[in-house]
Order: C-alpha cells, then sequence, then structure tokens
C-alpha cells in the first residue's frame, strides 16, 4: 500500500513538474514573440540623418535658438572629420545644425514619451541641443575638457519639445582638443524607441530627469593622493609612481572606484566616481598604515 502511494505521489509529482515546465515555455515563447515584433516594428520607424548639416567655427550660445537666421553658414558633410570636410588641422569649438521635419503620425505610434537619437562618434566632447533645449553632453568642454571622441552618442528627445509635421532643428556644440574633429562617424538616426532603449536607458539625464542608478563596478583605479614624507625619494627612484604625485608628512591612499550604466548597444548613459582607501595598494608600496 504504502509502496502505490509513493508511486501515485511520484506520478503527480512529474505531471506537475511537466505542466509548470510547459506554462513557463509558453510564456517564455510569448514573451520572445513580443520582443521580437517590438524591435522589428520599432527599426522600421526612422528617419536617416545624414544629409543636409551646416557647420559654423567658433562658439555662441545663441547658435542652439530654433530662430537662428544660420543661412550664411557652410553645408558640410557629416561621418567624416571636418579635416576632410575643407576645415584643415582646425581645433577648437564649432557648431552644427540641421532642419528636419518629424512626421506627424509619428505622435499616434508609441506611448514612450521620447525619441531615440544615436548620433555616432563626436570628436571629441559636444553638447547637443533640439529646439533650442539641451538634451545630452558626452565628453567635457573647456575649461574642464575630457574627449569623448570613441563614444558612441545615444540621446533622447522629449516629446514635449517636439514640432510635430513642422520644422525642427538639432544643434550641436562640439569642441576639438586636436587632431581630427566633428560629427565623424555615424550613425545620425532618429527613431522610436526600440526595447533596449525602454530596459536600459529609463531616465534621461537632463530636462529634470535622472537616470536608474543600476551600478556597476567598471574600473579601480589607483590615485597615490600623499605619502609618508619619508618614502618620496625612495618610490620615485624606484619608479612606481610618477612624479606628479604629491606628498604630505602623513599618509593617505586612496583608489577611485568608477561605475557605468550601459545601453544595450555600449553607450554609457550614467556613471560617478567615489574615492575609496586602498589598503591593498599600500601594503603593495610597503606602507602598514592607513589613516
Amino acid at each position: 500500500m504504502v509502496g502505490f502511494a509513493g508511486e501515485l505521489d511520484q506520478a503527480a509529482i512529474t505531471k506537475l513538474i511537466v505542466t509548470i515546465f510547459s506554462i513557463f515555455m509558453k510564456k517564455t515563447l510569448l514573451l520572445f514573440l513580443f520582443l521580437f515584433y517590438n524591435n522589428a516594428t520599432s527599426a522600421e520607424i526612422s528617419l536617416q540623418l545624414d544629409k543636409g548639416w551646416i557647420m559654423k567655427s567658433g562658439d555662441n550660445q545663441e547658435w542652439s535658438s530654433p530662430d537662428l537666421d544660420d543661412s550664411n553658414w557652410q553645408t558640410i558633410q557629416v561621418g567624416v572629420p571636418w579635416e576632410d570636410a575643407g576645415y584643415i588641422e582646425y581645433d577648437g569649438f564649432a557648431w552644427y545644425r540641421l532642419k528636419f521635419i518629424i512626421p506627424a503620425d509619428w505622435q499616434q505610434l508609441d506611448e514612450n514619451d521620447f525619441l531615440s537619437l544615436e548620433m555616432g562618434a563626436i570628436d571629441d566632447a559636444d553638447v547637443t541641443y533640439f529646439n533650442g533645449k539641451e538634451i545630452g553632453a558626452t565628453g567635457s568642454l573647456p575649461p574642464d575638457y575630457q574627449s569623448a571622441y570613441y563614444t558612441l552618442r545615444f540621446y533622447r528627445i522629449p516629446r514635449s519639445i517636439i514640432q510635430w509635421g513642422e520644422t525642427n532643428v538639432l544643434a550641436v556644440r562640439v569642441y576639438d582638443g586636436y587632431g581630427d574633429g566633428g560629427l565623424c562617424q555615424g550613425p545620425f538616426i532618429l527613431r522610436q524607441p526600440q526595447f533596449n532603449d525602454l530596459i536600459s536607458m529609463k531616465k534621461s539625464m537632463v530636462l529634470g530627469y535622472e537616470p536608474e542608478k543600476i551600478i556597476i563596478p567598471l574600473t579601480r583605479q589607483a590615485d597615490f593622493e600623499t605619502f609618508w614624507q619619508q618614502r618620496k625619494e625612495d618610490l620615485l627612484q624606484d619608479d612606481v609612481c610618477p612624479p606628479r604625485i604629491s606628498f604630505a608628512p602623513y599618509n593617505k591612499i586612496t583608489s577611485t572606484k568608477e561605475y557605468r550604466v550601459y545601453a544595450f548597444a555600449g553607450h554609457a548613459v550614467w556613471h560617478e566616481q567615489e574615492k575609496v582607501k586602498d589598503e591593498g595598494m599600500a601594503r603593495m608600496l610597503g606602507i602598514e598604515k592607513i589613516e
């Protein structure tokens, strides 16, 4: 009797497992079809923005205005450095502008509150405006210049600032520190949000929004701030650290941990840094005490 009950229980358990697995597979298939359909349909709704650009060297914040008279600006090809478009060996500030119409029927296509803008790689740093409103920035302009020429730009355009069926103006303030400069690599595309935009970029960093801080440790780079004064000559002589290090009569070794949030396409949409005491680095340098 016990053996029969045990066999019955085992059969019931097996049937339950098969049922659960079947339900799981059906829901997984439905989810996959939904994601595939979402990506497929979103990808079809896009505008290529690689034609019709104009440019002017120099810097003036008023050049972000959609009402600016830019009739005397020069046409320029994007997707190549501005050196290849006639601005030989030019380093410094310049602005790009593009006027285009977003179809009015796009307004009814999606419930999301933004459109996605891909701007490729910009050499070296940029601040990008749409109808006079800042929608994103990558790198840092002078006086705290920091190049980000290798970073692909992915920005969001809030629906609230879009002129549906009318002329919109995209303006890009660019700073090039040296070498090639400008909107040097595509793609340049405006499109309805795709699924990866919704997952990885829930909120923008501009126009009053803050990104979701899904913290992912990226790098940890030692930053030797100060060491014991008596260690100065030994450290420099042994080439343990570069001469730019400052020293003081106390020891304080920190390292910088950097965190970034990435979209699926590889663009960092948020990052921050923090300094932490680095006992491992201290031990490596022969310093026992950490304040």
